[in-house]
């Protein structure tokens, strides 16, 4: 497994600072506060040491990437969480890697389909 999550949440880093709204940045803060993830210390450091929400954005992204994999999946369900729409239009999903619409096509598929073999 390894880095995936902290690959996928580098990915999307640019897009997320670019597009991260202020409440979404705080509420982001807060919940990965209560699931131990940053330390009222970082917090401080992230609210108060940034005046610009780019800025915010960006140091909470690079934090939680040097915590390693486990914070960075949690990271990516919040933002799912707290404004899917942002979530989808960026392309953040549950299972990432596997993207490549497969169930999607059988389910939004007209025509039967065969699952088993005869």
């Amino acid at each position: 497994m390894g880095n995936k999550a902290r690959g996928e949440l580098k990915g999307f880093r640019l897009q997320l600072v670019e597009r991260c709204s202020e409440p979404l940045i705080k509420g982001l803060i807060d919940e990965l506060i209560d699931e131990k993830i940053l330390s009222d210390a970082e917090m401080e450091t992230i609210i108060q040491g940034n005046a610009l929400r780019a800025d915010k954005c960006r140091l909470l992204i690079d934090i939680v990437i040097g915590k390693g994999d486990k914070s960075c999946n949690k990271l990516l369900q919040k933002i799912r969480e707290k404004d899917p729409a942002l979530s989808e239009d960026l392309g953040i999903t549950d299972n990432p890697k596997n993207n490549n619409n497969s169930t999607l096509d059988l389910i939004g598929s007209s025509e039967p389909q065969s699952f088993f073999m005869a």
